[in-house]
């Protein structure tokens, strides 16, 4: 079956129905009754209808996806918010797969993220393999910490932790997008987000969220569950996400956490990478660990779970903060989209970055497009991926590219 018989169609109120049909044969673990998965697509705040889409050879729904429109912080300074996409429920009825049509549905969703003028495409995929054939590079790491209560220092200012509200949701949205470190790439979420997904009563009954506050106001967020363990009265704290714009939030929420030694077991926090958190605890090594080797080795376990791919290079190029100024040709090769394919001059003067075509001659460094993405999000640096073989190019102008990047890395917490 060839690829090209393939076509799309936008979903609306009639057609969504089709979709939760799909969705339920290809995410059947979820659980979900097909009227509550019918009133998600229909009444989502973050993902309307329209976004979600049915790919069809002639009459027949063959697969489909969604893509979020969502917004990413990657400057510091204004203008500072680009247009991403999120896509998620991407899937092809079991009937349809291993004849060339999964792949045919992500060139699809390539094409809509262009059409639609993101910059950026976002995706937790399932098949790592398959989504670097299609562009997409590491957009995002961070690191997972297993720490007993007992581990984390007596840091003072618990006393200013109290449960978070909706009335908190302006404050914490102010949080979330100032963190203390690695504002960049942060997904804007508005207050009807946070109202409706994160803080209004009932939203979530797995979840509590934690504010802290002192006289000069609001400036930490945490939400955690808890999770059984074999132990009577003993659980496993999971965090969420956490995130504060002063280093007294950052102590006090550890503090929170060395409090809790009577009914926890373990505390699973995730930090970005280069958070360096393992040295403000008093023992970072949890014992169970099953992954504890003979040399005590540290709980903190890396994990890279999401994807990114640039859509539209010049605007994405256009919209990051670069560190260093200076100049470097790049020869891009994109398969998918053509479009972003050439060979390039990066210019970066104060702080932003410009490309313009290069004049016919040996490129500085070759690489792919997801190559690229993965260095745009700074989940990797020029002078590796040339120790890979991921690029080519000299010492020099991989040297150049890095300090133009700066070593700052993408952290992204929020699971569209």
């Amino acid at each position: 079956m060839k690829t090209v018989d393939i076509a799309l169609r936008k979903c609306d109120r009639e057609t969504a129905a089709q979709f939760v049909e799909l969705d339920k044969v290809v995410f059947p673990s979820d659980g979900k009754s097909a009227e509550v998965r019918l009133a998600e697509v229909l009444n989502n705040p973050r993902c309307p209808v329209e976004r979600h889409f049915l790919a069809v050879i002639g009459d027949e729904v063959v697969g489909g996806f969604r893509i979020m429109p969502l917004e990413m912080n990657v400057a510091e300074q204004p203008p500072s918010w680009i247009p991403v996409g999120g896509v998620g429920r991407l899937g092809v009825y079991p009937h349809y797969r291993r004849q060339g049509v999964g792949k045919g549905v992500l060139r699809l969703v390539l094409q809509r993220s262009w059409d639609q003028g993101d910059a950026l495409l976002l995706a937790y995929p399932v098949n790592f393999r398959t989504f670097r054939r299609y562009g997409f590079g590491i957009g995002a790491r961070h690191v997972m910490y297993g720490v007993p209560p007992e581990g984390f220092p007596e840091y003072p200012g618990r006393e200013c932790i109290r449960p978070a509200t909706v009335e908190d949701a302006e404050s914490i949205g102010y949080i979330y997008e100032n963190q203390l470190r690695c504002s960049r790439g942060i997904i804007r979420r508005s207050l009807d987000v946070w109202r409706q997904y994160y803080l209004s009563p009932g939203a979530d009954t797995l979840h509590t969220q934690w504010l802290y506050e002192d006289e000069k106001g609001p400036s930490g967020y945490l939400s955690c569950w808890s999770q059984p363990t074999s132990k009577f009265y003993a659980q496993v704290l999971e965090v969420n996400e956490w995130f504060v714009t002063s280093a007294r939030a950052l102590r006090a929420f550890l503090g929170f956490f060395r409090a809790q030694t009577t009914n926890l077991e373990l505390v699973k926090l995730p930090a970005p990478v280069g958070y360096c958190l393992e040295s403000a605890l008093v023992e970072p090594v949890y014992p169970d660990d099953p992954d504890l080797g003979p040399w005590r080795q540290p709980v903190g376990k890396l994990c890279s779970t999401l994807m990114g791919r640039i859509i539209r290079l010049h605007e994405a190029i256009a919209a990051r903060q670069f560190e260093q100024d200076g100049s470097v040709n790049l020869l891009v090769e994109d398969w998918s989209l053509p479009a972003n394919s050439g060979y390039y001059s990066l210019h970066v003067r104060g702080g932003r970055g410009e490309l313009v075509h290069a004049e016919e001659g040996d490129a500085d460094i070759r690489l792919d497009i997801s190559v690229l993405s993965s260095l745009y999000c700074g989940t990797v640096t020029a002078t590796l991926a040339k120790v890979f073989g991921l690029i080519e190019a000299t010492p020099e102008a991989a040297d150049i590219l890095d300090r133009m990047l700066g070593r700052s890395t993408f952290m992204i917490w929020d699971y569209f």
